[in-house]
């Protein structure tokens, strides 16, 4: 996989829209941050919907690198969930992640203020 470079304001809007918790839903308790030897260290892991690698369990054919990499198609999962999606047979998930990220009751405009969406 090739490294992804997200930018600050992606990675906050990722946590703004999660509510500083895992995509994966209410039943996921897992924080934001943990604190291991003093500091703290961030608990989640940016996650694609959708991928363009063949062998990936959420790839879908003819997918442009930019849209796997585009804000919409990304979302903060913990560990254990992220490592879930990425199972054998997990595929078929990106429709509950997907529908997971939308349903974020959060309205992104009042968040941002003026930014643009």
């Amino acid at each position: 996989m090739s490294p992804r470079n997200y930018t600050v304001g992606d990675r906050a809007a990722l946590i703004l829209f999660g509510q500083g918790r895992c995509y994966w839903g209410p039943g996921c308790t897992e924080p934001l941050l943990r604190k291991v030897e003093d500091r703290y260290r961030m608990n989640l892991q940016i996650a694609h919907i959708r991928s363009d690698e063949v062998a990936a369990e959420r790839y879908v054919s003819g997918i442009s690198k930019a849209t796997v990499d585009a804000f919409e198609n990304l979302l903060f999962l913990c560990k254990p969930h992220h490592d879930t999606i990425d199972e054998s047979g997990a595929g078929a998930r990106s429709k509950f992640l997907k529908s997971g990220k939308m349903s974020v009751n959060l309205d992104f405009t009042t968040a941002c203020g003026a930014c643009e969406t």
